[in-house]
């Protein structure tokens, strides 16, 4: 509301200012009353100032679109070729309904993290993967394929490869989700 306020003194003024212009008359002082009656109405202190109508905008390239990403072939899912809100909608679906992708193989990039549960004796290791906004992001659980294998640092970037899998732990009746065999 308050643009549309302020668009129309500037406006009334270049349209005034255009018109005297070409006219040849140097009297400016009709031009000042009506700006500043125009101010007035809309609220606005300032009168933009003649430079303002001297710049002219530069036209805007066109942005090089991205190269097209190959799928990894050896994967049922590649997260990692996918747009942030495709990579959202699969998360979200295959915690969700995991049953729908139990034994399915999956490529994921996300940033490490680790967590450790006093209760189960046991460190967790996942992939927070981030929305387009990254206001909503979640965390996968993965384990490699090799025991001896050291997990990257805290904050890492992570780009793995692993099949999905369901389990419960001893005691809990809640269905959790986590990629196996990752390399």
């Amino acid at each position: 509301m308050k643009i549309k306020k302020l668009a129309a003194p500037l406006l009334m003024a270049a349209a005034v200012s255009f018109a005297v212009a070409c006219g040849g008359s140097t009297d400016t002082s009709m031009i000042d009353q009506v700006v500043s009656e125009k101010e007035a109405e809309a609220g606005v202190e300032a009168t933009p100032t003649p430079e303002i109508f001297d710049t002219v905008a530069e036209p805007t390239k066109e942005p090089e679109p991205e190269p097209v990403k190959e799928a990894d072939p050896s994967v049922d899912y590649d997260l990692t070729v996918m747009g942030k809100d495709m990579v959202y909608a699969t998360v979200f679906q295959m915690m969700n309904d995991p049953a729908e992708y139990e034994g399915k193989t999956f490529k994921i990039s996300g940033i490490y993290d680790e967590m450790y549960l006093k209760e189960t004796d046991t460190t967790y290791h996942f992939a927070v993967i981030a929305d387009a906004l990254a206001c909503c992001s979640q965390g996968l659980e993965f384990l490699w394929d090799d025991e001896t294998k050291e997990y990257p640092e805290i904050g890492d970037s992570v780009v793995f490869k692993g099949v999905f899998e369901t389990y419960k732990e001893a005691g809990d009746e809640s269905i959790y989700c986590h990629l196996v065999r990752c390399s």
